[in-house]
């Protein structure tokens, strides 16, 4: 899986760490016997169970993304929009609205 990150957001995730966890958001009900993911969050840490998680290094920047959330395409974007102090990280490539495995 690769990943793009232009130079305003890469240098705005060194500034926050360097580090980036993507996790699921599931729904508290099922459907079919799986779980339901809605959406995804991003959240600038190291998450705590790091073998629930692919990991990739790029420019000094370490991404963190859930095995359980599927890509569209084999990459995703990863941007900054908006003006200080109300900038977000936007990410693009990542399938929302599908079902897991039950854990």
């Amino acid at each position: 899986m690769g990943v793009r990150i232009d130079s305003h957001t890469k240098s705005w995730l060194l500034k926050h760490g360097a580090v980036i966890t993507i996790s699921p958001v599931l729904l508290p009900w099922t459907f079919r016997n799986k779980q339901v993911l809605f959406d995804f969050e991003c959240e600038v840490k190291t998450p705590e169970d790091k073998e629930n998680y692919y990991e990739i290094e790029k420019d000094g920047i370490s991404i963190f993304i859930d095995k359980k959330i599927q890509t569209k395409v084999r990459r995703v974007d990863l941007w900054v929009r908006g003006r200080p102090p109300f900038e977000q990280l936007d990410i693009k490539g990542l399938k929302r609205f599908s079902t897991v495995d039950q854990a």
